[in-house]
């Protein structure tokens, strides 16, 4: 299943009919990083060595739910949470990733979970930075608007949103949180063969 922000652009499509809501309140355009650099596309759930294979320009990316801190593995109809960094592990409901047929950007049909779970992914790295606030918010906003409030448990959802807080937590997010902060966004690309050595070291190692 698509996640990522192609896959929230599934949730904006049917509740306001514009799969390029949140690309135009970050300014950016869809599948596209900030530096300019083509994007990925997030997936879950997805065949060993899929991210090895490119969808049409676009890369798929399964490391994005799939790393050391966060791993959610389909095995049958089962799902599991997994962090190895954080000892932590839950089985899922099968109901948080059941699959839904939608329509994302350029018009074309994939299978997202459901919207809720979407937001508590976005959750689950721990991470917080400003786009991923303004993901956030905007997602919220539409699951809200649109009266998808109900979808998912939210009992259901708890385990993503309690491995989100332990991430949170860990030195290498909480360092990298700052570094957001205090470095210009113009600058962080001049610096990034320097700071990327200590970046990859402080991950592997907290």
């Amino acid at each position: 299943m698509i996640v990522g922000s192609v896959g929230r652009a599934t949730v904006y499509n049917e509740v306001y009919g514009d799969s390029l809501h949140e690309y135009n309140l970050r300014q950016q355009e869809p599948i596209e990083r900030t530096c300019g650099a083509r994007g990925d596309i997030d997936l879950i759930g997805a065949p060993t060595g899929a991210s090895e294979n490119p969808l049409g320009p676009f890369h798929i990316d399964t490391i994005a739910f799939s790393n050391d801190k966060v791993r959610i593995i389909k095995t049958g109809g089962n799902w599991l949470l997994q962090s190895a960094r954080r000892g932590y592990e839950r089985m899922i409901d099968p109901e948080v990733f059941r699959p839904v047929q939608a329509v994302t950007i350029y018009g074309v049909e994939c299978r997202v979970p459901p919207a809720k779970t979407q937001l508590a992914l976005m959750n689950a790295t721990g991470i917080r930075r400003a786009k991923d606030e303004k993901a956030c918010e905007a997602l919220s906003r539409a699951i809200e608007e649109g009266g998808l409030d109900d979808e998912v448990d939210p009992a259901s959802l708890s385990p993503l949103y309690e491995l989100g807080r332990l991430n949170s937590q860990s030195l290498a997010v909480r360092l990298g949180n700052v570094y957001r902060a205090v470095v210009p966004k113009a600058v962080q690309p001049k610096i990034a063969p320097a700071v990327g050595p200590i970046r990859e070291y402080i991950d592997a190692h907290f």
